[in-house]
């Protein structure tokens, strides 16, 4: 499995208010790019991906996707409800459609067998396994309490 959903929602929104305030385009573009350059970062999940890619700890890895697509969705109204400036909402949903577009792409690839997009496949593997194929991924725990510390930096930093 890929970095957390809700990491993406939250690096992503963060990068689309502070870099493109009125510009949702290039929000967008940013989000997509976060996707791809924090992906880089080591993030524990490989075991747990490789074992449900066997057919092992399926109802695992479904709870974990579950929890954080709620967490996501959580995530995403706590943001768009923040007093913001005109327009600045727009930007900050286009940025999050771009931060978890990648995900979205590479699960519609692998769920629904579609062809087209595996060169994007590809791609967001290639970033997603940088690091890992050379020094190795982290411990699931470690993973996920790194992430929880970028979230919970981004929400003391920029969403306070």
């Amino acid at each position: 499995y890929t970095m957390l959903v809700t990491t993406h929602v939250m690096v992503a929104a963060s990068l689309g208010v502070i870099l493109a305030p009125s510009h949702p385009w290039l929000a967008f573009v940013l989000g997509l790019a976060s996707h791809l350059m924090i992906d880089i970062i080591p993030h524990g999940h490989s075991a747990l991906y490789k074992a449900y890619k066997q057919g092992e700890r399926v109802n695992q890895a479904h709870a974990y996707t579950g929890i954080d697509a709620a967490c996501a969705v959580i995530a995403t109204a706590w943001i768009l409800n923040q007093p913001l400036v005109d327009g600045a909402r727009t930007v900050v949903f286009w940025a999050m459609v771009g931060g978890v577009l990648p995900d979205i792409l590479v699960g519609i690839r692998e769920y629904l067998n579609v062809l087209a997009l595996e060169r994007f496949r590809k791609i967001h593997f290639f970033f997603h396994d940088l690091l890992i194929k050379r020094y190795g991924d982290v411990p699931f725990l470690m993973g996920l309490g790194i992430e929880a510390t970028v979230i919970v930096a981004l929400v003391a930093i920029v969403w306070r």
